[in-house]
């Protein structure tokens, strides 16, 4: 058996290993914290969610300002990944690359100007 191989098996057992105990370890510690305790079970079985009581659900609709963040963050992130891949081929784009990525910069920079405007964050 090649090196390569054996390497890459070696390194798959290791991992293999590492999330067993890992998940190993979780396991007891969350039987740990949670044994003997039945206040504690009570409240893990009811509903909530993140320690917040549910809001009522008259008719399910959610006003835009609940998702909105959300959706400006994905975009952001998406405009950071681009940054990154004009900084990667930055030499083989040469200054046409480095336009295009000052007019995305700019565009950006409006696009969160105008968030921060209409107070999609407030």
């Amino acid at each position: 058996m090649p090196n390569e191989v054996r390497y890459f098996l070696l390194f798959i057992l290791a991992v293999s290993v590492f999330i067993c105990a890992f998940a190993g370890i979780l396991a007891f510690l969350g039987r740990l914290c949670s044994s003997g305790n039945q206040e504690s079970a009570e409240v893990f079985l009811e509903p909530h969610a993140g320690g917040f009581p549910q809001l009522p659900a008259d008719d399910g609709r959610f006003s835009v300002r609940f998702f909105l963040p959300s959706v400006i963050f994905i975009l952001f992130s998406a405009a950071a990944l681009i940054f990154l891949l004009w900084v990667v081929c930055c030499r083989e784009t040469g200054e046409t690359g480095f336009r295009q990525a000052l007019c995305f910069s700019g565009f950006c920079l409006c696009a969160g100007m105008y968030v921060y405007k209409k107070g999609v964050f407030h």
